[in-house]
């Protein structure tokens, strides 16, 4: 009797937990996870978004939806918690074993987190649904794998290449998924990443899957609980999307334990709409994307109708702290797309639509790169900001899709895996990486045919300034860094060659006398010059950290070493800060205020303003060699240029000559 009840128990389906399988030792801190302990709530919204948005496109819908939602619980309707506090202890202890007694100190922080999710009455999770393709096995097996990619080329990013961006938002390291077919068939699994720790006689890996069973068999290693296997914590949110959402398929990622992405004092809201207005807004613009939000019995939306109002709301950000563009320049970009003109150029490797338009006086040129609606990067082949100095400012983003051809394979192929910078070098095969230069010459090109020249007029070079720079730190002004600034004087420019053997810059100086005239190609690098001035005598550059609020005050000393007719003196941006002062190449200036000369306010009719009326230079008229000028002055960095807080600003001193009869004109 015992021994036929045992073989009707072992003929039982195993059903779903959370399992360790056998595996390497490894710790709480373990490679795998080292990259991604510490992003930033906007790259983890931006690729659980992407991810969303891609599942959208394959199965065609016209407008994808993404909802974020949160819900406090019990902890003990998490799947699998049983086995998850069970196993953590025995990691616990093992580590200890291993470290002699004592957790790493790189550990310490990770295992307090988790274990006080633990011992917590309450749980928080987040939930984001949308209603794309859904899950089957084959697409929960790619999830669920470390650098595998079960999505065609024509999705954004790839499915099991980025799901462990997602882990750090939980405290226990623990995200479930569920998945529902046009069918009907729902499918669930679940990853949770701990530290090896022993079971009985047998070593378990740091990895734990929310499964019926983990098999020796590289092609099929995971029974997925299926239907009615499905816990509701999972299965209520499938069920949600197919009364909601017609045809009903769409997935659920599901985060417990989640942290709010530690930002205290931000709303989530806030971080979920910045993130997704600032990385996602050419999918917005074109009506393809939504995101709801919902916590507290409060939803909110952002949407294609008022996608401008929430890029405005962090227009006032310069700065960005993850690597993605800050609220300023996605507004920015946002702008050209939706009032710029058109521009379809068709290559040998397919085809490239931009949108363009022109910047005012003072703007800092520039083109971005949006690939399936995400923004990817500014910083492209070819199309460096140095080839346009002989431009008028303008702005142009690059909208590649999937049905673009080559090109859109070979720069989905080239970026890193958060999607945020190309790197041919590392990703592209040679004759790749030549297709890839080449088509965006031909970008290059057409905009060389489109914006309009900037009418130079060339000057000798000649040194003649001395420069003395001091923060002002008495009468009654905003204090500067105390004490004396270092000059930080330009080394001479070496040639470098690109990895297609070109030369890529060229070193000049003041008896160069080689520089190549007109648009096109050939271009020098160190022609900076705009409007209908060049500099006179080398940019001697001089830096001070930031102060306080971002408000920052100098004192400059000019002396001219012999006279000089119709002057101005600007004060050029770098954003090269070490010594070797390669600049990018476009001559973009600081916005002065409360300028004084000799001691006295100077009157507006002393300085020269762009197209929105910020002061940009002072006029001088005639200088003295044998009088030393001093001008002392507060400025802002203009749009476009973000600097870490704690990185200094280097300023280049300029001092213009005025083409004859254009004293009162403004740069164009």
């Amino acid at each position: 009797m015992s021994k036929k009840r045992k073989r009707r128990k072992s003929k039982q389906p195993a059903r779903p937990d959370l399992r360790f399988g056998p595996g390497d030792v490894s710790g709480f801190t373990s490679a795998g996870l080292a990259g991604f302990h510490d992003l930033k709530p906007a790259t983890v919204i931006r690729e659980l978004l992407q991810n969303s948005l891609d599942a959208g496109r394959e199965t065609g819908r016209d407008v994808t939806i993404i909802r974020f939602e949160t819900q406090k619980h019990n902890l003990d309707l998490i799947p699998g918690i049983k086995s998850y506090r069970s196993a953590f202890e025995r990691a616990v202890n093992h580590q200890e074993k291993l470290s002699r007694g004592k957790l790493p100190d790189t550990a310490t922080g990770i295992v307090e987190a988790m274990r006080e999710c633990l011992e917590s009455s309450e749980c928080e999770t987040l939930f984001v649904l949308d209603n794309g393709i859904g899950l089957d096995k084959e697409r929960m097996k790619g999830l669920l794998a470390d650098g595998l990619s079960v999505k065609s080329d024509s999705g954004t990013g790839a499915v099991g290449n980025g799901h462990l961006t997602v882990l750090p938002a939980s405290d226990l390291r623990y995200v479930l998924y569920g998945g529902r077919m046009e069918s009907g068939e729902i499918i669930g699994a679940g990853h949770a990443v701990l530290a090896s720790h022993q079971q009985g006689n047998e070593r378990k890996s740091k990895d734990g899957f929310y499964v019926k069973n983990i098999r020796p068999d590289l092609f099929e290693p995971y029974v997925f609980p299926e239907n009615g296997e499905i816990p509701d914590y999972i299965k209520n949110k499938l069920e949600w999307i197919a009364q909601t959402w017609k045809p009903g398929a769409g997935t659920v990622v599901v985060v417990p334990g989640f942290n709010r992405f530690r930002e205290d004092g931000d709303s989530l809201w806030d971080m979920v709409s910045k993130a997704a207005a600032c990385n996602f807004f050419a999918a917005f613009a074109k009506g393809e994307l939504r995101v709801e939000f919902r916590e507290d019995n409060d939803t909110k939306i952002l949407d294609k109708t008022n996608i401008a109002s929430i890029l405005d709301q962090f227009s006032a950000e310069k700065r960005t702290r993850s690597g993605f563009l800050s609220g300023s320049r996605a507004l920015a970009a946002f702008a050209t797309i939706e009032k710029g003109e058109d521009i379809r150029i068709n290559t040998d490797f397919g085809c490239i639509n931009m949108r363009w338009r022109s910047l005012p006086q003072g703007g800092l040129s520039r083109v971005e790169l949006c690939r399936n609606g995400m923004w990817i990067t500014d910083d492209l082949p070819k199309l460096q900001r140095n080839r346009f100095t002989d431009f008028k400012p303008f702005h142009c983003v690059i909208l590649l899709d999937a049905s673009d051809g080559e090109i859109h394979r070979l720069v989905r192929k080239a970026e890193g895996p958060l999607h945020n910078h190309l790197e041919a070098g590392k990703w592209l095969f040679k004759e790749e990486r030549a297709a890839l230069n080449k088509a965006l010459e031909a970008v290059f090109s057409k905009l060389n045919e489109v914006v309009p020249t900037q009418e130079n007029q060339e000057f000798e070079i000649e040194d003649f300034l001395a420069i003395n720079s001091n923060g002002i730190s008495s009468g009654g002004r905003r204090p500067g860094l105390a004490g004396q600034f270092q000059e930080i004087r330009r080394r001479p420019r070496f040639t470098k060659e690109a990895d297609e053997g070109e030369d890529t810059e060229r070193g000049a100086g003041p008896d160069d006398t080689t520089e190549k005239k007109g648009k096109g190609g050939g271009i020098n690098p160190n022609r900076r010059g705009r409007g209908t001035f060049r500099r006179s005598g080398n940019a001697i550059q001089f830096a001070a950290l930031p102060i306080p609020a971002g408000k920052r005050a100098y004192r400059v000393e000019l002396a001219p070493g012999e006279k000089a007719a119709g002057s101005e003196v600007r004060f050029a941006i770098d954003e090269s800060l070490d010594e070797s002062c390669d600049a990018f190449g476009i001559e973009t200036f600081a916005r002065l205020k409360n300028v004084k000369v000799d001691n006295r306010p100077v009157s507006e009719s002393m300085l020269t303003h762009d197209q929105e009326d910020h002061a940009l230079g002072v006029k001088l008229g005639s200088l003295d060699p044998t009088k030393m000028i001093q001008i002392e002055f507060d400025y802002e960095l203009p749009t476009g240029i973000d600097l870490p807080d704690d990185m200094p600003v280097v300023l280049k001193t300029q001092l213009i000559r005025r083409v004859p009869g254009s004293q009162n004109q403004e740069i164009s």
